[in-house]
């Protein structure tokens, strides 16, 4: 497998303040499931999709995939998938990718996989001027940060303080091949696209679909049962995600034990309304190995295992 080579990168950094968020923050949740919709107009009609379809081990890293695809309105059982990424979230908060999905294949073992992960979307691309180069194979790729304080409008809603980058693909003769502008919102991922070059089209989110979002225009309902579910990601390095529902209102203990039964961390003691819950939590402190958490709800009690991999 060949590994990608940048031969030029030449970053300009605006650092007059320390950044509240980081890229995650920005980026379509990398959590299977979750999905962003997008009405594409401009030309011949279609509606386009970006979904995580899963996860992979790889060098003992959990990255999950990203899967782009489109539907021709004039052919609905036609579905087209145009990209597949494998990512994951560093601890820095950097979006890395260490694979890409060759033709149309969503399988690691039709993906040209790297030898180490490189940044697909850096904390600096939250900062205002920010600029980006790259060549590989004689193409040039420029981010350029136009703005971090955009206001856009979708069929989903407005949102403000929205990153616009500008993306563009040049070849060897200084020609355009494309060029983007791509619009993020906090805790969304993408919510639009303009490509003015080639085949000029605009793609706008029409539909969230996230496991752990809510609509708070929705009535709430509660889960029938008390559960605890597997961490998520696990194995993991060195944040997990930890959920659990609550048909009713209870006080919650929940604790992270050693393999030998001692008590390393207290996540939650308190008391919760019914509804789904998560806590995260962060083992950077802590040593590579098997844990237990233990969620005690009233006469409900349950315990897992989670595995820390360094």
């Amino acid at each position: 497998m060949e590994k990608l080579k940048f031969l030029l990168i030449i970053p300009f950094l605006m650092l007059s303040h320390s950044l509240a968020q980081v890229a995650a923050d920005y980026y379509l949740p990398l959590q299977p499931g979750n999905a962003l919709t997008y009405r594409s107009t401009g030309w011949e009609p279609r509606t386009v999709y970006e979904s995580i379809e899963g996860a992979d081990s790889i060098n003992g890293q959990l990255y999950f995939i990203q899967v782009g695809k489109e539907v021709m309105d004039n052919a609905p059982l036609d579905t087209q998938v145009f990209h597949s990424f494998w990512l994951r979230e560093a601890t820095s908060g950097d979006i890395m990718i260490i694979a890409v999905g060759l033709g149309e294949s969503t399988l690691l073992d039709s993906a040209m996989v790297y030898e180490t992960p490189y940044t697909f979307f850096s904390n600096e691309h939250l900062i205002s001027g920010y600029h980006w180069e790259s060549l590989y194979e004689g193409t040039y790729y420029q981010d350029s940060i136009m703005s971090i304080t955009e206001t856009v409008n979708t069929e989903v809603g407005t949102f403000t303080n929205c990153i616009k980058m500008r993306r563009i693909r040049i070849d060897s003769l200084g020609a355009t091949i494309w060029l983007h502008y791509v619009y993020y919102a906090e805790n969304v991922g993408e919510v639009m696209k303009i490509r003015e070059t080639p085949d000029p089209h605009t793609n706008t989110l029409s539909h969230i679909n996230f496991q752990t979002s809510v609509n708070e225009d929705s009535p709430e309902v509660f889960p029938e049962d008390f559960a605890l579910q597997q961490n998520y990601p696990n194995p993991f390095n060195p944040s997990t995600t930890i959920s659990y529902q609550l048909p009713e209102s209870v006080t919650v203990n929940l604790s992270i034990y050693n393999i030998a039964g001692q008590r390393v961390k207290t996540l939650v003691n308190e008391h919760k309304d019914p509804g789904q819950h998560s806590v995260k939590w962060n083992a950077k402190d802590m040593p590579s190995g098997i844990y237990f958490f233990r969620i005690q709800a009233g006469d409900f009690m349950s315990v897992k295992k989670c595995v820390l991999m360094k």
